[in-house]
């Protein structure tokens, strides 16, 4: 696995133009660069904003469906979330939307050491955000169903972690998972939860990032992002702030914690080291959490 390539030219000079262009109040605020995701490209704007813009040509959907229901979400939950507070248009030299948001001070989550007090935070925030959405909820097709559609994917990547994973445990862990009935209410999703897309004031958990992948699906795929961030001593604080994961929940949200924990490791042993604590850390927490089950 390794981190998609750029598909749009994003310099300095293309979003200073874009927002000189679209928000020419904000023009005057100093410009840099700060980092990339697999889909959005992000650059600081002065001290209190963000600039968020579509990397690759599948964001640009993902992000028009943050802009379009984060705004109506975001009121609703516990956490400072980076809701856009301006929306930008797609232009003849950049054809995406794009964003301004705020800027929210913290560690990203994969270079913090899990601790124990964030457990109930995100489970209360999972809780306020796993609400059924409308019909016209928008649907993901990597995100949001049974575990068992990444099946190929898990098989794959176990073998290449096979110096890090007990491989026939995890196969046989995933395997069981798989087992449990499809969710039967859908919720609304950040659908990609990860320490990556979490920020924290010292050990504990301050806001949420990245919506890009928000749908309507199974919740166990969000729960899984509670496996990968923390400590496997606090996740029963963590489904009791939850509340109502009955068995079945339990077991998809292990096999979405293995299938995201297998890609997130991968990841960790190349382009990105700091993903692989907590890739397996989430395989070890859905293995466990598996055999628990029974």
């Amino acid at each position: 696995m390794t981190w998609p390539p750029a598909e749009f030219e994003l310099n300095h000079t293309t979003v200073a133009e874009l927002v000189a262009s679209q928000h020419p109040d904000l023009a005057h605020l100093e410009l840099s660069y700060l980092a990339e995701g697999f889909d959005n490209a992000t650059w600081r704007l002065g001290d209190d904003f963000v600039v968020r813009l579509p990397r690759r040509g599948v964001a640009a959907t993902l992000l028009a469906h943050e802009l379009e229901w984060l705004p109506v979400l975001a009121p609703t939950l516990p956490l400072p979330t980076s809701v856009a507070l301006r929306a930008g248009k797609p232009t003849e030299r950049y054809p995406c939307p794009w964003a301004i948001c705020a800027w929210l001070e913290g560690t990203p989550g994969d270079l913090v050491v899990p601790g124990a007090a964030s457990a109930p935070i995100l489970g209360g925030f999972l809780a306020a955000l796993h609400q059924p959405g409308p019909p016209t909820a928008p649907s993901n097709p990597y995100r949001g169903g049974h575990p068992s559609t990444r099946a190929e994917v898990v098989d794959r990547r176990v073998g290449v972690l096979a110096e890090h994973v007990d491989s026939s445990r995890v196969l046989a862990a995933f395997s069981t998972a798989c087992s449990a009935p499809p969710a039967t209410t859908p919720t609304w999703l950040h659908g990609d939860l990860h320490p990556g897309n979490m920020l924290y004031d010292g050990d504990q958990l301050c806001a949420v990032l990245d919506f890009g992948d928000l749908c309507s699906g199974d919740p166990a795929t969000d729960l899984a992002g509670g496996l990968l961030a923390l400590p496997s001593t606090s996740l029963e604080t963590f489904f009791a702030a939850y509340g109502g994961a009955d068995a079945n929940l339990l077991l998809r949200t292990a096999g979405w914690a293995i299938a995201m924990g297998v890609l997130l490791a991968e990841l960790g042993m190349g382009e990105r080291p700091s993903y692989l604590a907590m890739g397996l850390r989430g395989v070890t927490s859905g293995v466990e959490l598996v055999e628990r089950l029974g």
